[in-house]
């Protein structure tokens, strides 16, 4: 299926000399005791400690400057923990020392020998004990609109709690919003695929252990560029894939089933019904998809010579629903007729697995997608309000059936008819927006045209 792609140049592996690196030191960083462990007190370093436990005796803690007796010591990732004679009180000046002993020395996993320090100051967070809670000041940078299939942030790492206690973020999402944590004070999510603009009510509690307050988040998510028309794809061919995981699985509006092929540069080849210019692509990746897929897009005017529309694309980490991947705009311009996906595993493995792909811009005849000149098949009245006429004048068009699809890729309405004028009802749950009427042979696609409905 036209010339073929290269392949992307390959790294040789790195060559190691013979020269012995330094071990890798830790570095001291800070210290703190917690208002709900006033006996513990942790020193934090820059890197993992390796699990070798000095004796109490090489640490030494002062409590208003007198000596306070570190009775155990523990050692974990990167926290070495001291517990303490007998509790911190609100108000306290603490310092800790660390004197390096002969042997159970502070160290690294590569034998870095960690360096004594003397009388460094330790952050008191304990409260005063009769003093009232002050709740959490929750502040959260967040979108009010956001484009269908495009990420977008929520950002509430400026929260903090007056009485500096320890702070648990929780959001909760509609079951169709993807989101990256539902636990870290700054996530993301994908803004779901929609025909019509639609609030998806986002909420954060956050949470001091005392009280819990909560935040409402509204956001709009408004389709992108719906004027824009799906390209009619009439032939796929691929390099290989596994069964049942046949190419066609990914124009057939069902992200259930899907197109798979394991290892490197294994591609899909998409062939339009003529000439057209691309906006963006729609992709949909495995359901319940939590990793990256690897990936480039190429396009051509005729199947010899492609262009590298998109390079070493990685998509959403966190979801395989639809996302939205624009083209350069050097690009949006040019009327192409072939639209190449070659895929580069993922971020687990070599498996590439596409279940969607849906290509939007404007065809040769310009932005009105409601006249196939190919079949002569007319739609009217466009937009349409309760019903619409479908007129087929090549008798050779052997359709007999019809699919509404939203934008989202999801069947509406479905119902067979005969290949004369014919005057389709639409179902009242059919709300305003742009919808997909697809003409279908059995279960092949002869035709699709946008839709308007405005009621």
């Amino acid at each position: 299926a036209g010339n073929i792609l290269n392949n992307p140049p390959s790294i040789g592996a790195y060559e190691s000399g013979s020269t012995a690196l330094a071990p890798v030191v830790p570095v001291y960083v800070s210290s703190a005791i917690a208002n709900a462990t006033p006996t513990l007190l942790e020193m934090t370093y820059n890197m993992t400690l390796a699990n070798i436990v000095p004796a109490a005796a090489s640490f030494s803690v002062l409590v208003n400057s007198v000596a306070r007796t570190v009775s155990t010591v523990a050692v974990s990732g990167t926290k070495v923990q001291l517990t303490l004679e007998s509790a911190i009180k609100f108000g306290d000046i603490i310092t800790v020392s660390y004197t390096k002993p002969s042997s159970n020395y502070l160290q690294s996993f590569v034998h870095g020998q960690t360096a004594s320090i003397s009388a460094k100051s330790v952050t008191n967070n304990c409260q005063e004990a009769n003093k009232a809670n002050a709740p959490p000041v929750v502040l959260v940078n967040y979108p009010e609109t956001a484009y269908a299939g495009f990420i977008s942030d929520l950002d509430a790492s400026s929260t903090y709690d007056p009485n500096n206690d320890p702070l648990i973020a929780e959001w909760t999402v509609p079951t169709d919003v993807s989101i990256s944590s539902l636990n870290s004070f700054k996530t993301e999510f994908l803004a779901p695929v929609v025909d019509k603009s639609e609030i998806v009510n986002f909420k954060l509690a956050v949470s001091d252990g005392k009280v819990i307050l909560t935040k409402d988040l509204p956001i709009t998510v408004l389709p992108y560029k719906p004027e824009l028309a799906a390209a009619k794809i009439t032939e796929i061919e691929a390099s290989d894939y596994r069964t049942p995981d046949y190419p066609s699985n990914i124009i057939d509006g069902n992200t259930t089933t899907r197109w798979s092929s394991d290892g490197d540069n294994k591609w899909l080849l998409l062939k339009l019904a003529g000439p057209f210019k691309i906006s963006h692509v729609m992709l949909a990746f495995l359901e319940g998809q939590k990793f990256e897929s690897y990936f480039d897009i190429y396009a051509s005017k005729d199947n010899i010579n492609w262009e590298h529309i998109l390079t070493a694309v990685a998509s959403c980490k966190f979801s395989g629903e639809r996302q939205i991947f624009d083209f350069p705009a050097i690009n949006t311009n040019t009327e192409y007729s072939y639209l190449k996906y070659v895929g580069h595993g993922n971020s687990v493995n070599l498996l590439n697995t596409v279940s969607e792909i849906k290509i939007f811009g404007t065809s040769q005849q310009g932005t009105n997608a409601n006249n196939s000149k190919e079949n002569n098949i007319i739609i009217y009245p466009n937009p349409a309000r309760d019903y619409f006429n479908i007129s087929i004048e090549e008798t050779t068009t052997n359709s007999n059936s019809i699919r509404i699809l939203d934008f989202s890729g999801r069947v509406v309405f479905e119902d067979s008819y005969t290949q004369i004028t014919n005057k389709i009802q639409l179902p009242d749950s059919l709300d305003s927006g742009v919808y997909i009427v697809e003409l279908r042979s059995g279960s092949i696609s002869i035709d699709a045209q946008k839709l308007i409905i405005k009621r």
